[in-house]
């Protein structure tokens, strides 16, 4: 049996944190024995959930004194900079410490890190001499605009000269790992593919949003689309499924008041279960600028969801393996695809998102990532 000890970045409920309980379940279930390791900061509430989905699979979980790399690129330079690198060192050693104590009582086959903000899995790895894997989830410099620490060059090489998954192919090319022997691209592990229908759900009169609330999803350039949409198609709503601070929310909120669409647009908040919004709506609009993976685009297609994204990064990837939508450009593209989703008949649709929602489910599903990551496992252990 592989012991694997899985260093998580957060507790928070996103992309990462679900993907990483949809890998270790599918892993439980091919053998894979796993611990979770986790920051001690944050909400409570999250950690409370975090740790409660990972024990209903018979997986313990351990607290380590870890703060991920979240650096702006303001924050390095000048005087303010050097208090800060002194401020990350020191955190780095502290939680460097903390987590050996952890590994060499758990004593893992591999050390598992869930994102590439986290730095201390691989050198602790490297004390016990048991493979790393980075399983590198987000662009940093270009979708959330961090600093790379200490530098690009040395975290490029330190990726370079580990294992690395990264989950799409994008990603792996940005970093210059696409002609590296120790690289991966796996995609995120989705819906299994035992819990899905076959059959494709009559679509309401509503576009979705399913995204954290915030600047980088290009949320203004959506609502501003709609906005002249709305004009012309009276009957149709904009749901908006996800969280996000409550300033910036306010700030959309007024944006649809100045554009007369209040009434129109229903801000959720955050929702447990998207799936079945995305089985009814007409398409999920995606306006991420440089979007790492984009789960709810994959997620969407495998519902039998059209998908309208911008024609960037791993929306763009996703929809041009899958052909499951179309991708614009700017804001008078995206008003000009809704209008084409929007005067589909329910026969086109499901015409239409066939083929796109069997290729999904083929590369996306549960089965597959899990497979592939475990075949990684073995290799990687066979050569050392």
């Amino acid at each position: 049996m592989i012991k694997v000890l899985f260093i998580a970045h957060s507790t928070f409920p996103g992309g990462a944190t679900i993907a990483l309980q949809r890998l270790v379940a599918g892993l439980i279930d091919d053998g894979i024995q796993a611990r979770i390791v986790y920051p001690a900061f944050g909400n409570s509430s999250y950690e409370q959930k975090f740790v409660e989905s990972f024990s209903k699979m018979g997986c313990s979980c351990v607290k380590c004194f870890m703060k991920p790399l979240y650096i702006k690129k303001s924050n390095l330079n000048g005087i303010k900079g050097f208090i800060t690198k002194l401020n990350i060192f020191l955190k780095q050693y502290i939680s460097y410490r903390n987590l050996l104590t952890i590994a060499r009582k758990y004593r893992p086959d591999i050390i598992h890190t869930n994102s590439g903000v986290v730095q201390e899995g691989n050198k602790v790895a490297k004390v016990l001499g048991v493979p790393h894997i980075w399983h590198i989830r987000e662009y940093q410099t270009l979708d959330f605009h961090w600093e790379l620490y200490p530098s690009e060059s040395i975290v490029k090489k330190l990726y370079s000269s580990s294992n690395t998954i990264c989950i799409t192919e994008g990603i792996q090319k940005y970093f210059g790992l696409n002609y590296s022997s120790g690289s991966k691209v796996i995609y995120d592990p989705l819906f299994s593919i035992s819990n899905l229908c076959s059959e494709i759900q009559e679509k309401e009169e509503y576009f979705l949003i399913a995204n954290r609330i915030s600047a980088e999803k290009g949320m203004e350039d959506l609502i501003n689309a709609f906005s002249r949409f709305a004009k012309e198609k009276q009957d149709y709503k904009l749901i908006i499924a996800g969280a996000g601070s409550k300033e910036y929310v306010d700030s959309l909120k007024q944006l649809c008041k100045s554009r007369s669409i209040s009434e129109r647009v229903l801000f959720k908040g955050h929702v447990e279960d998207v799936s079945s919004l995305m089985k009814g709506a007409r398409a999920l609009l995606v306006g991420s600028y440089n979007e790492g993976f984009g789960m709810m685009t994959a997620e969407a297609n495998m519902q039998g969801c059209v998908v309208i994204g911008r024609n960037t990064a791993g929306t763009k990837e996703i929809i041009e393996k899958t052909n499951g939508g179309f991708l614009f450009s700017d804001e008078n593209e995206l008003t000009s695809y809704m209008k084409i989703v929007a005067n589909m008949s329910q026969e086109d649709l499901a015409q239409f998102m066939h083929e796109p929602m069997t290729i999904a489910r083929s590369i996306f599903s549960q089965e597959a990532s899990t497979e592939q990551v475990c075949e990684y496992y073995h290799s990687i252990l066979n050569r050392k």
